[in-house]
């Protein structure tokens, strides 16, 4: 649909096993376009869910 935005993540890496490729699943969907993309090389969902104390954000 035109205008639609899905944000995913890659849950999974190449296989050469069949049915085993990568995948995405998705997190949020918008038909008109309601969410803006913004680029972030520093993004990360688990920093940001507070789900691992083991990193931090880049250049930190």
């Amino acid at each position: 649909r035109r205008g639609a935005v899905i944000i995913g993540v890659v849950v999974h890496s190449d296989s050469k096993i069949s049915g085993h490729g990568p995948g995405i699943t998705t997190l949020l969907t918008a038909n008109r376009g309601e969410i803006l993309p913004r680029l972030d090389s520093g993004a990360n969902l688990a920093l940001l869910l507070g789900l691992r104390s083991d990193i931090g954000p880049k250049g930190g």
